[in-house]
């Protein structure tokens, strides 16, 4: 008897804007899982749809079968339709969102559920014995008593609680007293209620009053540093989350935020957490994911990867830091996580709640329009004032700065320590020089991949440099002279071979040498990415600080934001022009952001002051940051770009090329300008080199795109997509589209 043959359409994980058409015998739910042949691989898809035998654009005889139904189904219609979405804005192909969306275990051919860990328990047949029927086996009793006392056993309980105890198990099998079972543990995700509620201020009991269960609404929180916001989200999940199974997506920009803000979730709301960002394992994130997709984790917290998490009855999303940039995926499905989370909450009718103290000109402007429900908090919820603001002129010779460091600041930081209170110094750049530069012929070291310096390390032991790194490509090299990476002289120029090269400029390591030349009994502790490489050490260094066992906090801006350190009264910038003269028109904002975020980290439970180090303290942009009016400072940069139609006024669009040869690159954007004709309100520029145009050993162009209308601009390059993916002309090309970017580089 023939089976009747079947088909479905399915998204296969391939950089392909298509779908692709397989025949299966038993048609599965939409969204489950499916394993298929792809060329001489064997890929796991998602069915997006099944079809009949005459929408096929091949012979049915030609297509290849499925090879195995992995679920039924895995993803919900919630999750499918965010994918489209996903596809359709961010103009990607579908099958790389799938994979975007899944677990790394889920997209291998492994079951939806995660194997569990092995536990011992007591059996039926245990019910007869005593503990008095085990005679001299004192092992075997110790052990029957202790299965007596506690449901069950993991290894690492066994391990803590008996020297040898297999032999002792082993006889118990035999005996038919104990049986082993499988069980996926949750005990690391569960709460630990014991914190007391706060008694909330005006303005946090409006906000929490404003958020209605099981309706789509968008709210926007404008709280200065200080004001409470984290205690708002958790009294609103509070609020929300009232019958056992429903749950809460709380979403941070960065990894550091995620150890305390885990604490305070499970002291302060007696629920489960569990964790997602990239420090956690394959096996942690599919474990967390499947416990939030059958409802036995109540809260998950994350970085931007947390926002695909499969629910089974979501209720609220929380966006700290909605202004973040580590939101917005920088490679691949080049989405914007704050944007997502709307989309998700909008599909959920639920609300969502994003809070910063300095919003992105994006969220206020959607405020402004009445799209977003604004709540804005002036004042501090521990009634302390907003730090003092001052600025170190370095350009006047008694300011002069000696490894990064201020007479005014270190003065200032001698006053910390002899009141036992601690200070932070900010300073965005890691190691011990930015550069090597030869004082006899002014050359000066760079990355043979990039158009970039290379920065000096030392070596903490001899205090000598012992490597120059790039941090934009992670070219490393003992030393580099004319392109050799042998050479590891550093004091010998690569140009004219005098012993002349010396370090130029200030990094973490050389202010932390200096630091702790200047204050030998102060304890000092660095953080940035040199030092703080696992999720443990970040989480022992926080806990340093906050127990008053460090004097000096010197980092980068895994500091800025998100952190309350109680006894931190002074917070140093060392060196506030970086981003003064950004070429990017997002550079003023980045800035004020930045310094206003870790400005906040002062004086939170007692008077604070912040020192910002300048060489242009005449600009007009301290004046206003002194003023710490962030909407008025907002306001007028955005009639600035108003003027240009730049977002968030007007959309833009970023199409980028790299190859191995510069030109390669400048031509295919110059092809794919000719092909389509700009509709009316449709701006693309000329194609141009990317500010910095080499990277990693290739060459980078771009072509920006506007308009003044969204839909205008989707079209058009809705348009271009298909030409190019239609076309032979990206052969040696890598080319992107980055919807909405947030920086031009």
């Amino acid at each position: 008897m023939n089976c009747q043959k079947t088909f479905v359409r399915v998204a296969v994980p391939v950089p392909l804007y298509r779908l692709f058409d397989y025949a299966i015998d038993h048609i599965p739910a939409i969204g489950s899982r499916v394993q298929v042949p792809f060329g001489k691989r064997n890929l796991v898809g998602i069915v997006i749809a099944s079809i009949d035998k005459e929408d096929l654009a091949v012979d049915p005889s030609k297509l290849k079968r499925v090879i195995n139904i992995l679920d039924d189904p895995c993803l919900s219609k919630e999750l499918n339709d965010l994918a489209k979405w996903i596809a359709s804005y961010y103009l990607v192909p579908i099958g790389m969102v799938y994979e975007l969306i899944l677990p790394v275990r889920l997209r291998k051919a492994e079951v939806l559920e995660p194997s569990g860990e092995k536990f011992w328990q007591l059996n039926d047949s245990a019910q007869a014995v005593s503990a008095d029927d085990f005679g001299r086996a004192h092992a075997q009793k110790a052990l029957f008593t202790y299965l007596q006392n506690h449901s069950m056993a993991n290894v690492e309980q066994l391990n803590r609680d008996f020297k040898q105890w297999r032999p002792a198990m082993k006889a118990l099998i035999e005996k038919n007293y104990v049986e082993s079972i499988e069980k996926i543990n949750l005990t690391e995700y569960a709460p630990q209620f014991s914190e007391d509620r706060l008694t909330l201020n005006e303005d946090q009991q409006k906000i929490v009053g404003s958020i209605k269960e099981k309706q789509f609404s968008t709210h926007l929180v404008h709280g200065v540093t200080g004001s409470g916001k984290t205690e708002v989200y958790l009294s609103i999940v509070e609020k929300l989350l009232i019958e056992p199974g429903q749950q809460a997506l709380l979403l941070v920009p960065e990894i550091s935020l995620t150890p305390q803000l885990v604490e305070r979730v499970r002291q302060r709301l007696n629920k489960s957490v569990a964790v997602i960002h990239s420090a956690v394992s394959d096996a942690e994130r599919h474990k967390a994911w499947w416990s939030a997709l059958t409802g036995k984790v109540d809260i998950i917290l994350g970085t931007r990867a947390a926002v695909f998490t499969a629910f089974k009855n979501l209720q609220i999303i929380i966006v700290d830091e909605e202004h973040d940039a580590s939101f917005k995926q920088q490679d691949g499905v080049r989405y914007h996580a704050r944007d997502v989370a709307i989309m998700r909450a909008k599909q959920h009718k639920i609300p969502i709640v994003m809070g910063s103290a300095t919003p992105s000109f994006e969220a206020l402007h959607n405020a402004a329009q009445n799209k977003f429900q604004l709540t804005t908090m002036r004042d501090r919820a521990t009634g302390s004032n907003l730090p003092d603001m001052h600025l170190v002129d370095t350009s006047d010779p008694t300011e002069r700065c000696v490894d990064g460091l201020s007479p005014s600041l270190i003065r200032q930081i001698k006053l910390r320590l002899s009141k036992q209170q601690q200070s932070i110094l900010f300073i965005n750049r890691r190691g011990y020089s930015p550069t090597l530069y030869c004082t006899e012929c002014a050359w000066i070291a760079s990355c043979p991949r990039c158009d970039a310096r290379v920065t000096a390390h030392i070596n903490s032991a001899s205090g000598s440099i012992q490597s120059v790194r790039c941090h934009h490509c992670g070219y490393q090299s003992g030393g580099q002279r004319n392109n050799s990476h042998q050479n590891a002289n550093f004091h010998v120029c690569g140009d004219c071979q005098q012993p002349a090269v010396m370090p130029l400029g200030v990094g973490t390591q050389r202010s932390e040498e200096a630091l702790k030349r200047i204050f030998p009994n102060a304890i000092v502790t660095r953080l940035d990415r040199d030092v703080i490489t696992t999720k443990k050490a970040l989480e022992n260094e926080l806990h340093r600080i906050r127990n008053n066992e460090v004097d000096i906090i010197l980092g980068t801006q895994m500091l800025a934001k998100g952190h309350d350190f109680p006894n931190v009264t002074l917070v140093g910038v060392l060196d506030a022009d970086q981003g003064l003269f950004a070429v990017d028109f997002r550079g003023p904002e980045k800035l004020y952001q930045q310094l206003l975020q870790i400005g906040g980290r002062a004086g939170r439970h007692q008077r604070g002051e912040v020192y910002i180090q300048t060489q242009f303290p005449e600009h007009p942009f301290f004046e206003q940051l002194l003023a710490q009016d962030y909407a008025a400072f907002a306001e007028k940069e955005i009639q600035n770009r108003r003027i240009l139609n730049y977002p968030p006024i007007g959309y833009m669009s970023l199409l980028r090329a790299e190859s191995t040869f510069a030109q390669q690159g400048l031509d295919f954007l110059r092809w794919c300008r000719q092909q389509i004709v700009l509709p009316a309100g449709v701006f693309v520029s000329e194609a141009v080199p990317a500010p910095m145009e080499k990277r990693a050993g290739r060459y980078r162009a771009q072509l920006l795109m506007q308009s003044a209308s969204r839909q205008s601009l989707h079209q058009y390059q809705h348009q271009l997509i298909s030409c190019i993916a239609n076309s032979k002309q990206q052969n040696n090309v890598r080319w992107s589209l980055d919807v909405d970017p947030i920086d031009l580089y």
